[in-house]
């Protein structure tokens, strides 16, 4: 008989296989982690490059619009929350908040979110056209949803916003004593008179302003640079109102700044502040007027489409009187059509925009992120998402107040400013849906076809999106305490380097254009350049005790020796014309519990008037 002898393996030889597999497979997979997050990161930066372009985009097809400046904010340090000043101290590569009053959420003035104001965003009152207020000249905000506080004025008892301001063009000035007998020589609405020490005694804490007469109760806004007395004498700026100006007897309007209250109950320049002369900006102001109170035959009137998101957040969609579309006023560039200036503060770059035109319906918009942030869901600190505004105690609002629940996702249609009803149940009858998972909206109204809408949304990762400019226009000041809209020539009274012009730190990294700029070469002597692009440096300076940030012209002209400080006697100036130039998108976003940053930056400039 043949034996057959069966081949197979014993336990000890499928244990010993089985470990060498498995070592096998663990070395494979630990190759892919490193792989996983390489690719992921490519991928976020590939949507940091799409998010900061179209920001880019989006201004630059609206330049008419861009504003004077977007700037650095610090509260007020003597705890009153709804009180900011510009901090021209803050470097716009430091994310970390500033020393803020108690009270304060230090998530508004860190990160991105220290450059807030915007200031003097210009809109030409636009077209009329129909809306769910009547006919109206629509006009959304470029930056919102905005910071809205509003105040009562118990004065005119009504109430106004104390971050958001719309005023004109800036009006004429006019010098004057206070001591004299006669009123100042007022010709028309679109001049104002000033005396910055009325007592005569050096102080500048007693500036006194007078106002064309007029029957009908007007307001102003005026901007201005102060020392601060209550904080070892800084330079800050500010923007208040000064409202319910009437004259009841023909006679020019005495207003006396730090007498008069403005409508927080506040004086306008308050106990410590000391004005810097000739640095004010005086427009007449807009009037806020309730939705349902009619045009009246001022242009000078707005209102605001939609209430507030909660106590303090608005999305921005603002009503112009119509008859603003056909008005002009005198200024001191001359006679103009009205445009509305509007400063305000942003209330979270983390909230994204996306501006897309509807093609067709139903039409698949897609956004630009995926993953979407839905009220309820839980975030990476384990707290629960409660949508688009940050710090709100909803479940303490009244029961029947319409904005208990807040939005987490909002539309609006540019063209007529009504903000879209979603649809998130089958039977309702909105005018989109949205896919939160992957990015995509929707749209299924056939009115919507051909008009632009704005989508507002905050992803995971916590992305941001913020754009930041240099002021719009320069002016010289003999000194080193500069505001966020002067330079200071080196050599002067504050010392210096003789070849650098000096700007606030706020400045550092920004590109501008030098008007002109007399200098003296080793070459050819004295010699001018003019139209000139810089970059202000990233490193600061001591001058004068203050750090400042600064152009040096041997950068531009190696051969330079010094600026011609001889140019004063000859032109009355060394430097002049310098105009704010570039214009930068930041991405923000967080990756691995880090945050990481992609800029884009270009030249724009606003349109000339």
């Amino acid at each position: 008989m043949r034996r057959t002898r069966t081949h197979a393996f014993s336990l000890i030889e499928v244990l010993a296989a089985i470990a060498v597999l498995t070592l096998g497979i663990l070395v494979i997979l630990k190759l892919f982690p490193g792989g996983f997050f390489v690719t992921r990161a490519a991928e976020n930066r590939s949507l940091a490059s799409r998010l900061a372009q179209q920001e880019v985009e989006r201004w630059k097809n609206n330049a008419a619009a861009l504003p004077a400046g977007i700037l650095p904010l610090a509260p007020y340090g003597d705890g009153n929350a709804t009180g900011e000043a510009i901090d021209v101290t803050a470097h716009p590569d430091s994310f970390a908040p500033t020393s803020l009053p108690s009270g304060i959420d230090p998530y508004y003035y860190s990160g991105i979110n220290r450059w807030r104001r915007v200031v003097g965003e210009r809109v030409r009152i636009p077209i009329p056209v129909p809306t769910m207020a009547g006919q109206g000249s629509v006009y959304v905000l470029s930056a919102g949803p905005f910071v809205d506080l509003p105040l009562y004025d118990p004065v005119s008892q009504v109430w106004r916003l104390n971050n958001l301001s719309v005023y004109g063009s800036p009006m004429v000035r006019i010098g004057w004593q206070a001591q004299e007998d006669a009123p100042p020589p007022l010709r028309g609405p679109h001049q104002y008179a000033i005396d910055y020490d009325a007592s005569d005694d050096g102080s500048h804490d007693d500036v006194v302003v007078w106002f064309y007469p007029t029957s009908y109760p007007r307001d102003f806004n005026i901007s201005f640079d102060y020392y601060d007395g209550n904080d070892g004498w800084r330079l800050k700026s500010v923007s208040k109102t000064i409202p319910n100006v009437v004259s009841v007897t023909g006679e020019p309007v005495r207003v006396e700044l730090r007498n008069y209250l403005g409508p927080d109950g506040r004086p306008i320049l308050e106990p410590g502040w000391r004005m810097r002369a000739g640095g004010e900006t005086i427009s007449r102001e807009f009037r806020l007027l309730p939705l349902a109170q009619p045009w009246s035959d001022d242009p000078y009137e707005f209102k605001i489409l939609y209430g507030n998101i909660g106590p303090y957040a608005n999305v921005g969609v603002l009503l112009f009187n119509p008859r603003g579309r056909d008005y002009t006023e005198r200024t001191a560039r001359g006679t103009v059509p009205l445009t509305a200036y509007i400063d305000y503060t942003v209330l979270d770059w983390h909230i994204l925009r996306e501006d897309r035109m509807v093609p067709t319906v139903p039409a698949e918009i897609k956004l630009n992120l995926r993953f979407l942030r839905q009220r309820g869901e839980k975030l990476d600190d384990q707290t629960t998402y409660e949508g688009l505004i940050r710090g709100v105690n909803w479940n303490a609002l009244p029961a029947g107040d319409p904005v208990r629940q807040q939005p987490d996702f909002v539309a609006v249609d540019l063209q007529t400013g009504q903000i879209l009803d979603p649809i998130t149940r089958p039977n309702d009858t909105g005018s989109y849906r949205v896919d939160y998972r992957n990015g995509i909206v929707t749209v299924v109204d056939p009115s919507l076809v051909g008009r632009t809408i704005r989508f507002y949304y905050q992803a995971d990762g916590d992305w941001g999106v913020h754009v930041m400019k240099p002021y719009e226009l320069y002016r010289e000041r003999y000194g080193s305490l500069l505001s966020h809209r002067e330079f200071y020539v080196g050599g002067g009274v504050d010392g210096g380097s003789p070849t650098r012009i000096y700007f606030p730190v706020c400045d550092a990294g920004k590109q501008v254009i030098l008007g002109e700029v007399f200098y003296r070469d080793s070459v050819s002597g004295k010699d001018v350049m003019r139209g000139v692009l810089a970059r202000i440096s990233n490193r600061t300076e001591s001058v004068g005790g203050r750090p400042l940030c600064y152009v040096d012209i041997r950068d531009l002209k190696p051969t330079a020796v010094a600026l011609d400080l001889d140019a004063y006697s000859t032109y009355g100036y060394v430097v002049r014309g310098v105009k704010g130039a570039s214009f930068k998108a930041r991405v923000v976003w967080k990756q691995n519990n880090r945050w990481q940053r992609y800029e884009v930056e270009t030249l724009l400039l606003r349109e000339a008037e």
